[in-house]
This record gives structure tokens, sequence and C-alpha cells, in this order.
């Protein structure tokens, strides 16, 4: 019985260790001969979120590339790529890089921030680019001000060739209430 109570708590230790264990670059599959992370699955997609959310994130300058057509994310539960906590607005958090989805084409993407700004596929880019991306007619973002299909907010960053036939729903009526089909609020010199 003792053994037996030994080998329980080791096994809830494993568990609980894999679980909470933090996202980093490693996790990414490195192209060496184009110097860019690929992207291969929505999994992926949420990774890098979660990536984001890690203080010490090494993002910055870093390229992403999305490696297949298309994604879906059905019964998927999504939060943007770099969000950015409202009260500490950490630019930390935000999405620093490249991300270049190379014309794919994302389907039944579902973000609720019902209760945060900076809502988007990317929540808020600060000097990043966001490029190649196409939101098809199954996408729905809500948030309550900065709610964009591709981007929450972009500051002195670039967005290129992307798409939104989604739905943008921007729950706050307030008069400090920014949405757009592609951007919420765009303030920079290269977009």
């Amino acid at each position: 019985m003792k053994h037996l109570r030994k080998l329980c708590s080791l096994t809830c230790l494993l568990i609980w260790a894999t679980a909470t264990s933090a996202i980093s670059l490693d996790d990414f599959i490195y192209n060496t001969s184009g110097n860019f992370y690929e992207i291969h699955t929505t999994n992926d997609m949420q990774n890098l979120a979660t990536y984001l959310k890690e203080p010490n994130n090494q993002c910055w300058g870093k390229t992403f590339k999305v490696m297949v057509k298309e994604l879906d994310f059905s019964g998927s539960i999504c939060e943007p790529i770099g969000k950015i906590n409202d009260e500490a607005f950490n630019l930390a958090n935000a999405f620093r890089g490249t991300f270049d989805g190379q014309g794919v084409i994302i389907k039944n993407l579902v973000i609720d921030e019902s209760s945060s700004q900076y809502t988007g596929l990317f929540g808020y880019i600060s000097q990043g680019s966001v490029e190649n991306i196409t939101l098809d007619e199954t996408c729905q973002i809500s948030g309550i001000g900065y709610v964009g299909g591709i981007v929450g907010r972009c500051s002195n960053g670039t967005i290129k060739n992307c798409t939104n036939y989604g739905i943008v729903v921007n729950i706050d009526q307030s008069s400090w209430v920014y949405a757009g089909g592609i951007a919420g609020f765009v303030d920079d010199y290269n977009s």
C-alpha cells in the first residue's frame, strides 16, 4: 500500500508538471534554411498565444510562417495571439515578430473576449508584421474595445494582404470604442 501511494503521488506530480509546463520556442519546428518557425496546426497557433504570455518571451524579431493552406479551429477555445492585460498594459506580451500566413484560410475561429480589450486573431502587435491571412465567413471575433478580425490594435506595425469575411462584434457601446473588419485601431506610420 505504501508503494502504491508513492506511485500515485509520483504519477500525479508528473501529470501536474506536464499540464503546467511552459511553452518555449523549442516547441515549434525551426526551419534552419529559411530562419523561421513553422506553424502547421491550430495547436501551434494556440501555443504561440500561450508563449507570448510568458514574461520573458523571445518573440521580438522572430518570424513564423504557416505551412498549410487551411487551419480549422472547430471546437477550439481560442484567445488572441499577443493578448495584453488591460490594467497592466504590458507590451512585452504583444506580438513583435513577423507572422506570414502564406495565404492560409482560417475557418471556425471564435474568440470571445467579452471582458477584455485588444481582441482579434492577434490582440496587439507592436513593431510587428502580420500578412497573407484570410478569415472566412465562419469566424467571429468579439470584445469590448480595440476589436478587429485580424488585429485588435496595431502600433508601429504592418498589416498586409489580409482579408476578413467573418463577423467582428464590439460589445462596448461607449464613445471610446474602436472596431474594424481588419484592425480595431492602428496608431502608427507603417500600416
